[in-house]
């Protein structure tokens, strides 16, 4: 049986981390393990796998724009909830006491540093 590109990403995205003998019997038991690992190669001198670890706790995760890629094919419903900070989502937000500035709809303010 032909390797898959596609089978190895897809298990990675689930798995973020794996290794290469966990990616080899579960995404693509039948191909040996030197296949796999030339693959592996491949993907990761494309961009498409980030590596971290050596030897045996060499773990392999989706590179960068893959992962986003990856996150938005999932079905809205299977997907991590984000969170974000209320004050953000209602419009106003402040930062740094020394130069407040506040942000309401569209208008910003700036109040000048004392002299």
């Amino acid at each position: 049986m032909r390797l898959s590109n596609q089978a190895i990403l897809d298990y990675i995205a689930a798995h973020p981390g794996a290794r290469r003998e966990d990616i080899r019997r579960q995404a693509v038991p039948e191909v040996s393990e030197t296949t796999v690992w030339r693959a592996l190669k491949r993907l990761v001198d494309e961009g498409k796998l980030e590596v971290s670890g050596k030897g045996p706790a060499t773990g392999y995760s989706l590179a960068g724009a893959a992962v986003v890629r990856a996150h938005l094919q999932q079905s809205y419903n299977r997907r991590r909830p984000a969170s974000y900070k209320k004050e953000f989502l209602n419009g106003s937000w402040s930062i740094s006491p020394g130069r407040h500035r506040e942000w309401k709809g569209i208008r910003t303010t700036f109040s000048k540093p004392s002299a």
